[in-house]
């Protein structure tokens, strides 16, 4: 499922860029390739200005593509427990919030 050593991951969206993008957009083993939202104007205007190169207009139309490894799911509580099952069942990793240790 891995391309090389990099994990493709994916986010699920809402209505805006959050504290998660700047740390998965910069990592070396993993790469954002895709994004996904309920509206595909939404998703498609977010991966123009994080230069990523698909969009979904459905969580689950992601979920069903098997070039997907892995999920970020910075959704809402009301929405995040829903779709890190449906995640989960579609055979996606789930990657959680990052703990920051700052220790320089």
């Amino acid at each position: 499922m891995c391309e090389g050593n990099k994990v493709r991951n994916t986010k699920y969206c809402k209505n805006s860029i959050n504290n998660h993008w700047p740390a998965a957009l910069q990592t070396d083993n993993s790469e954002i390739v895709a994004i996904s939202s309920r509206n595909l104007k939404t998703a498609e205007k977010f991966a123009s200005k994080l230069g990523i190169k698909k969009a979904y207009g459905s969580y689950d139309e992601l979920l069903n593509n098997p070039d997907i490894d892995a999920i970020i799911n910075p959704l809402p509580i009301s929405m995040h427990h829903e779709w890190t099952i449906k995640a989960a069942e579609a055979g996606k990793h789930i990657k959680e919030k990052v703990i920051y240790d700052k220790q320089t």
